[in-house]
């Protein structure tokens, strides 16, 4: 089904009219990271470099077709922001959790090899969950075949596959699945 076809509102939000927004979203967005990275606010030489490199990088994603609503998920943004807020302190829980482990007695190691299925995610969600996963310390996804991820756990407590579902409703909520 093409826009022209669609409901007129999909059409003035997805259609060709909104390549320019996103574009210039785009290029601020990068922007923004590149001022972040590389740290230079005053040196007018490497900012103009910096621009260029945006400019030169919003270009060859219009040309290659890559400014549409799934290459700039901009209507995703609120949702996946609060997944990686809650991410993160999963991410610091684990981390004091494996310190914990790493000062203690090494009994407490129990390396387990175990299997999760999530056949409501898409490739992209299942791709989302097993980096979710592997960000986590203590937990690493050692394969990942069809809707199924074959997980690598230092302790019988980071085995538990609670939280890699709670992982997995978070990320259909948040929209990551598409």
């Amino acid at each position: 089904m093409s826009l022209r076809d669609q409901d007129p509102i999909k059409r003035r939000f997805f259609g060709e009219g909104w390549k320019m927004v996103r574009s210039i979203g785009l290029f601020l967005g990068l922007a923004v990271v590149w001022l972040l990275l590389s740290g230079y606010f005053d040196n007018p030489l490497i900012l103009s470099f910096g621009a260029l490199s945006c400019v030169l990088t919003v270009w060859i994603a219009h040309r290659m077709d890559l400014v549409d609503q799934e290459g700039v998920p901009y209507h995703l943004a609120p949702r996946i922001i609060g997944y990686w807020l809650w991410l993160f302190r999963e991410i610091v829980t684990s981390s004091i959790d494996v310190t914990k482990v790493a000062f203690s007695n090494m009994e407490t190691v129990r390396p387990q090899i175990f299997r999760y299925r999530a056949p409501n995610l898409s490739e992209v969600g299942l791709v989302t969950l097993a980096n979710s996963v592997t960000l986590t310390p203590g937990t690493v996804v050692l394969e990942l075949n069809d809707d199924e991820l074959m997980i690598h756990a230092l302790t019988t407590d980071a085995a538990d596959p609670e939280p890699i579902a709670e992982m997995d409703r978070r990320i259909e909520k948040s929209g990551a699945n598409r």
